[in-house]
């Protein structure tokens, strides 16, 4: 059980402070116990007060990740999610990624597509708007979590997640960030 003031995920990226455990109506029958928690980013993508029943699973709510958890991560070269050559299979393919919204799926969304950019632009070709908001999403989702854990701006996260290759020449975006 998490207490007040704890650190916690929420949705596996939306890093969130428990504000309160209370005791609320569920479905007008029975009254059972919620975490009331507020997100501590304003980018955070559920940006109000969520409440969460109090032994909801794991894959809705966790203690938030180590620095050393997330450094394993970001080390683990073999997180990597395979391009896929067709524009309508990838966006799907992606968007699911991006549904589960898991940490390590999110890395290796990152590096894929950050990666792909950099070859398109460095050969002097246009990379695709669906795959430049693929990969602003993964970012959003990702950045507060890095955020929060391991105190980096939106630059460093970048440089870390997707590699300083994937990064060179790039004008790093920090708006709505």
């Amino acid at each position: 059980m998490f207490e007040v003031n704890d650190i916690v995920l929420y949705n596996q990226t939306d890093v969130c402070r428990v504000q309160d455990v209370r005791r609320m109506p569920f479905l007008d029958r029975e009254r059972i116990d919620y975490y009331v928690l507020k997100p501590l980013y304003e980018e955070s993508p559920s940006n109000s007060t969520v409440y969460v029943p109090v032994g909801a699973d794991e894959s809705r709510l966790r203690r938030a990740f180590t620095a050393e958890e997330l450094w394993e991560m970001l080390r683990d070269e073999s997180i990597r999610v395979a391009w896929i050559d067709s524009p309508m299979i990838r966006k799907k393919e992606y968007a699911d990624l991006l549904n589960r919204n898991h940490p390590r799926e999110l890395i290796g969304l990152i590096r894929t597509v950050a990666r792909r950019r950099a070859e398109k632009l460095s050969a002097g070709q246009k990379f695709s708007e669906a795959d430049e908001k693929v990969l602003t999403s993964a970012e959003k989702r990702l950045y507060p979590l890095f955020r929060y854990i391991l105190n980096v701006n939106h630059g460093e996260f970048l440089r870390m997640v997707a590699g300083e290759d994937a990064c060179a020449g790039q004008k790093l975006d920090l708006t709505g960030i």
